[in-house]
């Protein structure tokens, strides 16, 4: 139990509520709370009538010197027109939350993403080959396909399938059959572009994983709920070791074949799937970088009278008493300074990843369930980076013209994959001067490792993490002259040109940097995620301490999880009523 303390004298500085962290959850919970009408909310009225305040006085307190958290839109100096994003990218229309809020509320200029639609090419173990070649002509059908072509020793029912496609089939046989039949009704009902109906049958897919079992190989009778599975576990039965490889080189990611959570993960690739379903090429941005979305809320909530606190690390958090009122008292100073002060509050929103909690001090009262340890450890962070290259032109658009090399088709947007340690290679645009972004390589498990071992600095932390407003950004964030090399070296061996020239700047950044721990995050195997989520937003029932953001979601890896945590906290603790920007069906998660 948390233990109390009482004091004498009056609290001082008190403020009502307190959102620590500057990400895009803290951002929504600030805009909410301060667009709400108090009289419309039976918590913010009675915490109105506390306060004696003709409004609430909520503050955001963010430990780095920007506000976006991984979502973090840079700008090259020379280069102000074409957004870097070194967080976060895109969203799509069933992410109804940030589809709605970025499109109907806030009106945020937006665009169908020319890097995110369309898979180029794979260069996998050599050989280079476009992403239609996985699904040929009949007349193209031949023997030596598989290895010449395609080049991996797949057995026969492996062959002639989009890898994306042959793990869902898989994934799927393993499960009752009652959820092929509710996939095959939504996609029905998302090819007559009936959004709301789609929502409620996805309502009820995600039910029935939720009780669906798979059979265990290990034993004549028995069978295990999925979520006892992890992902890569349950692929070593269902499929030959080279079609996982397959699966797994050509993805843009490690992590998602690895051994978390096979409800999670199939969850996730079942709605990515619906995506695709409702337009051939769902994934948009924002014109002015994605980073603007949690910009555009704080513009709006300090409008409203929020206050928002830059470079404030919270410490710790203890209980006090005054006057028959629990307060929390939060301890809070500059990143690396010994100054501290104490700020006292009636309600606390973390909006802060697995990493950020750890780095309070253990003895704050939150700490203190043993519930709350056990599931604050129930996710996995997964190490992320990206290096960026810019050039005086898009040379990558010059490639596809001649008609000896391959691809034929002129590159003018999308990614390629590949098993080198780039990974994922994403053709980002020019400018109308020319000067051209190359997002050369998205890596994360091993091989976010590899590019880590050529950076030339210590492990960044909360103390020295570039912003937007340093001029010294570029400088901190500049890959070294070997990472660059090796990255030049890997570009040349992927696309087969040795034409590339010298980039004019090249930046990288690795998410495992304090205080965020890694770029997204994974449920274990064996825990049941519906049950941690709605548990593990409130640490201790009887105290108004708050938790939400992209960690402990139903859609890791997304700024929909993030928000949608978010809601949750303001629809379940705030009593907020449901946002207009989004369907009646849709469901914000447990």
């Amino acid at each position: 139990m948390a233990v109390t303390r009482s004091i004498n004298s009056r609290l001082t500085p008190l403020i009502d509520i307190a959102i620590i962290g500057g990400g895009v959850a803290g951002a929504y919970t600030a805009y909410r709370l301060m667009e709400a009408d108090p009289d419309s909310s039976p918590a913010l009225r009675h915490l109105l009538r506390l306060s004696t305040k003709n409004r609430l006085e909520v503050g955001l307190f963010e430990v780095n010197n920007r506000i976006g958290g991984r979502l973090w839109s840079y700008r090259f100096s020379d280069m102000p027109t074409l957004p870097v994003e070194i967080g976060g990218a895109g969203f799509a229309e069933l992410q109804q939350n940030v589809h709605g809020l970025c499109t109907k509320e806030l009106g945020l200029s937006f665009r169908p993403s020319s890097s995110y639609n369309k898979v180029y090419f794979h260069y996998l173990r050599g050989h280079r080959f476009n992403h239609d070649q996985y699904t040929p002509r009949e007349d193209q059908k031949v023997s030596c396909y598989y290895p010449n072509i395609i080049p991996y020793f797949l057995r026969e029912e492996e062959k002639w399938k989009d890898p994306d496609h042959l793990i869902q089939e898989v994934s799927l046989k393993k499960v009752e059959a009652k959820i092929s039949e509710i996939i095959r009704r939504i996609v029905e009902v998302l090819e007559r572009k009936n959004i709301d109906q789609a929502l409620t049958e996805i309502r009820g897919l995600v039910h029935c994983l939720r009780l669906a079992t798979v059979r265990d190989d290990s034993s004549a009778s028995a069978s295990r709920p999925i979520y006892e599975y992890g992902f890569w576990n349950l692929l070593a039965d269902a499929l030959s070791t080279e079609a996982y490889q397959l699966a797994l080189h050509s993805s843009f990611t490690f992590s998602s074949f690895r051994s978390f959570n096979f409800y999670d993960l199939l969850l996730e690739r079942l709605i990515l799937f619906f995506h695709y379903m409702l337009n051939p090429r769902p994934w948009y941005e924002l014109e002015n970088g994605y980073q603007e979305l949690p910009l555009t809320l704080i513009e709006r909530f300090k409008n409203k009278g929020g206050s928002v606190y830059l470079q404030r690390q919270l410490y710790s958090l203890q209980l006090v008493e005054d006057n028959n009122e629990q307060f929390i008292a939060l301890t809070l100073g500059a990143p690396g300074s010994p100054n501290r002060s104490i700020l006292y509050t009636r309600y606390v929103v973390l909006a802060l990843p697995q990493r950020a909690l750890k780095l309070l001090d253990p003895n704050s009262f939150i700490f203190h369930n043993p519930g709350f340890r056990t599931d604050m450890n129930a996710v996995i962070p997964v190490p992320v980076s990206k290096l960026f290259l810019s050039y005086d032109s898009p040379w990558w658009e010059t490639i596809g013209r001649e008609e000896d090399k391959v691809p034929k088709e002129r590159i003018t947007g999308g990614y390629s994959t590949t098993d080198l340690p780039l990974r994922a290679c994403y053709y980002i645009g020019a400018q109308k001067d020319g000067k051209a972004l190359l997002l050369a390589s998205f890596s994360d498990d091993i091989a976010n490792q590899f590019w880590d071992g050529y950076r030339t600095t210590a492990h960044l932390d909360i103390h020295s993490l570039p912003s937007l407003e340093s001029q010294n950004d570029e400088e901190r964030l500049l890959a070294s002259d070997r990472m660059i090399a090796t990255a030049q070296q890997q570009l040349k061996e992927l696309h087969k040109y040795d034409g590339i020239p010298k980039p004019r700047t090249a930046i990288y950044y690795n998410w495992m940097n304090d205080p965020f721990g890694g770029g997204w995050h994974y449920w274990r195997p064996y825990v049941r995620s519906w049950e941690v989520i709605p548990r593990i937003r409130q640490p201790l029932s009887n105290v108004n301490v708050f938790l939400c953001g992209e960690a402990y979601s139903a859609m890791q890896g997304w700024v929909e999880g993030a928000l949608n945590t978010a809601e949750m906290v303001l629809e379940t603790h705030f009593q907020l009523s449901r946002p207009s920007w989004v369907s009646s069906e849709y469901d914000f998660g447990p």
